[in-house]
């Protein structure tokens, strides 16, 4: 089984958290998304101005996407008629 990894970044505010993906890479393997979570995590390990960032390394099924995938074509009975007229 081929999985993908993404690193979740948390924000802690003091009025809440935010989760978002850490620069929106996704990595191939579990080697080099770990060195990128070890450098993230050296470079963040203070908190400042009040935000501490947390860095979490999430697997993610290769089933839930498909990169080889052929986009989907729209066929006559599948078209958008303009109906503002």
């Amino acid at each position: 089984m081929n999985n993908k990894y993404f690193i979740i970044e948390r924000v802690q505010w003091s009025y809440g958290d935010k989760y978002e993906i850490s620069k929106g890479k996704m990595f191939d393997n579990l080697k080099d998304a770990t060195r990128f979570l070890v450098a993230l995590e050296t470079v963040h390990s203070e908190e400042k101005n009040g935000v501490e960032k947390t860095f979490h390394l999430q697997e993610v099924d290769s089933t839930f996407f498909n990169v080889n995938e052929e986009p989907l074509l729209l066929t006559e009975d599948m078209e958008v008629n303009d109906r503002s007229n």
